[in-house]
């Protein structure tokens, strides 16, 4: 998205585009860890609120870092 290859130029600056994406491979590996835990504690009849319980620092963390993101995004560029 940060190519230069329309006629305004492009889409998204280096840094917004950071801002925007930034943390998307951890919501990735969190995602990955949360559907093998379900799976193996459906396999196993187990309590699946366990798993999302075992992970809620992860999605705080995640959570407020998109939150952040927003916020500066919204100031620097508006809708």
């Amino acid at each position: 998205m940060e190519k230069d290859d329309r006629r305004n130029g492009p889409i998204l600056t280096k840094v917004e585009s950071t801002q925007i994406f930034g943390n998307i491979e951890e919501i990735y590996h969190l995602h990955l860890t949360i559907a093998e835990q379900l799976d193996r504690a459906f396999n196993e009849d187990a309590s699946i609120g366990s798993v999302f319980l075992a992970n809620v620092s992860f999605y705080k963390t995640i959570h407020y870092e998109t939150a952040v993101s927003r916020i500066v995004c919204d100031r620097t560029r508006k809708r």
